[in-house]
């Protein structure tokens, strides 16, 4: 049975529920990688909680998850989630890779990814810029993933593709 207290925070309400995994670094990288990697989780994790309409489970339940094998379908049963966002991050000379995926937890389908390379210059500017841009990447994302199953009516539609453009 789903969480019950996530399950009537969401239900009927239009809000849609999700979880910040751990992202990773590569393994056998080094600290400053495992480090930006808790460090854009739990950033991300709280850009996402101010999008309207979404509703994030905390990075301390998160972290409960973290380095363990993860059937994501069962965590979105378990925790009454329909998204988990998943990535990693790798350090490479002087450039900072994140790989980000937004996965549908009852299909198992990955519904969007994206991978950012910069310029590792400013940690701190990257990690700020990534977070941003994922937040922002995110919200539309789920917004068009939502259209797509919300509507028939090509009126409804038409409205949605105007709203995106918009």
């Amino acid at each position: 049975m789903p969480s019950v207290a996530v399950s009537k925070a969401v239900q009927g309400r239009g809000l849609t529920a999700l979880m910040v995994l751990q992202f990773s670094a590569e393994p056998g990288n080094d600290a400053p990688a495992t480090r930006l990697a808790g460090l854009i989780s739990s950033d991300l994790t709280n850009d996402l909680s101010h999008v309207p309409n979404l509703r994030v489970i905390t990075r301390t339940t998160a972290l409960q998850y973290a380095r363990q094998p993860v059937d994501v379908a069962a965590l979105g049963h378990e925790l009454g989630i329909h998204y988990v966002v998943e990535g990693d991050i790798r350090l490479e000379a002087r450039k900072v890779r994140v790989n980000v995926a937004l996965i549908d937890t009852p299909s198992r389908l990955q519904a969007w990814s994206q991978r950012y390379e910069r310029d590792e210059a400013d940690r701190g500017a990257v990690q700020e810029e990534i977070v941003r841009g994922l937040a922002r990447q995110l919200q539309v994302s789920l917004m068009e993933i939502r259209g797509r199953t919300a509507s028939t009516n090509p009126n409804v539609d038409a409205r949605l593709v105007r709203g995106w453009a918009a």
